[in-house]
């Protein structure tokens, strides 16, 4: 007999599949063996399991436990409410004015016409020197109330809640002082009540408790 083989080469051997070896799956080539092959269906190569997050992907989001920009906090608001910003317009105002007339004043102390003046205001036989001493007193009392205001007020602005009791306190003696130049005083009186009272408005206070 002759060593004839049928075409197609020789037969696969026992335990050995064909286009492999012994015991090993053969290599998928389309997508359809891919997903026999193991890989889940609807997954495809290179791509993460449902629910995983993506390495890098929270990179530049918030940090834990901040508040995005211009958000309010718990306790109250991040941006500065209008009653604040009237306080610190009226504080401004009030003490640039209490400055310009107290130095006027301050100046005018010395002038003998100014001193007789306000002797008569004050019911005569009033002595020239006291006079002058006592308006350059309270005038430099008034300015340096006026300058401490302004420094107060730029604090408050900075959400420092000490400061809006400091400036309280600087305020009532500012109230003092311009009713001991009544009646030009009066404007910052009126001023440094006002002040007072939008200080201690309800959205005030929860912006610098915030």
């Amino acid at each position: 007999m002759s060593n004839w083989n049928p075409p197609g080469g020789d037969e696969p051997k026992h335990g050995q599949t064909s286009g492999g070896q012994y015991g090993q799956e053969p290599y998928p080539t389309s997508p359809g063996d891919q997903q026999a092959y193991g890989q889940p269906q609807g997954q495809q190569y290179g791509q993460q399991p449902y629910g995983q997050q993506q390495y890098g992907q929270q990179y530049g989001q918030q940090q834990y436990g901040q508040q995005p920009y211009g958000q309010s906090y718990p306790g109250g608001p991040r941006q500065r409410p209008g009653a604040a910003k009237a306080a610190l317009l009226l504080t401004y105002i009030g003490s640039a004015l209490a400055l310009v007339g107290l130095l006027a004043l301050f100046a005018l102390a010395g002038d003998e016409s100014f001193q007789e003046g306000f002797g008569e205001a004050a019911g005569g036989n009033v002595d020239a020197d006291a006079v002058a001493t006592l308006l350059r007193g309270v005038s430099g009392v008034g300015m340096v109330l006026a300058i401490l205001a302004i420094v107060l007020a730029v604090l408050v602005g900075k959400r420092r809640a000490w400061a809006r009791i400091a400036l309280t306190v600087v305020a009532a003696l500012g109230i003092l002082v311009g009713l001991f130049f009544t009646p030009i005083g009066l404007i910052w009186v009126a001023l440094c009540i006002a002040g007072i009272v939008t200080l201690f408005q309800r959205s005030t206070s929860e912006w610098l408790r915030a």
